[in-house]
């Protein structure tokens, strides 16, 4: 008799998962989709209702019988009509943890792998004045390809108001 209820109890939550995901087609937009679902959903009710019913007759013969019986609900089912506002809240709640808690760890894991990398050497005392002698030749070339530009506006300039276009050399 134990199996018996056992194998009722698994069928009754194997019809109320089923139950549960007919749902969704029930909500659907589609009307086809849905009255295929009602359908279906009558069928289901039909079964759901005659397993708790052999499930009764079940458990009640058990208990005439003398002797320990055990009679084990059937598992919970869970969004049965959809999340209620808990379920919503609990959800909420590990999103908002995981987008806030997400960066933080990964700073601290950054910060941890910093603490490892060796410090950049030190500069040789010699390449400064090598530096600056740099900085001074890129200065002058600056200032040499700001004085070709002027020299070009201005020749463009003096060949418009004549009147003439400069002509293209072929070797430059």
């Amino acid at each position: 008799m134990n199996v018996q209820i056992e194998a009722l109890a698994s069928r009754m939550a194997q019809l109320e998962l089923q139950r549960v995901g007919m749902i969704g087609d029930l909500r659907s937009s589609d009307a086809a989709v849905r009255s295929a679902a009602q359908g279906r959903m009558r069928v289901l009710e039909s079964q759901i209702a005659q397993t708790k019913a052999e499930l009764q007759q079940v458990s009640t013969a058990m208990a005439a019988q003398p002797g320990e019986v055990i009679v084990a609900p059937p598992p919970p089912v869970f969004f049965r009509n959809g999340p209620d506002a808990h379920d919503i809240e609990v959800m909420v709640l590990f999103a908002m943890a995981f987008v806030i808690l997400l960066p933080i760890v990964i700073g601290i894991g950054r910060r941890i792998g910093r603490k490892g990398a060796p410090a950049s050497p030190p500069m040789p005392d010699n390449l400064s004045p090598r530096l600056d002698r740099m900085e001074q030749a890129i200065d002058a070339i600056a200032i040499e390809v700001e004085r070709i530009s002027e020299s070009q506006r201005f020749i463009a300039k003096v060949l418009a108001e004549r009147g003439e276009t400069p002509a293209i050399s072929a070797h430059v």
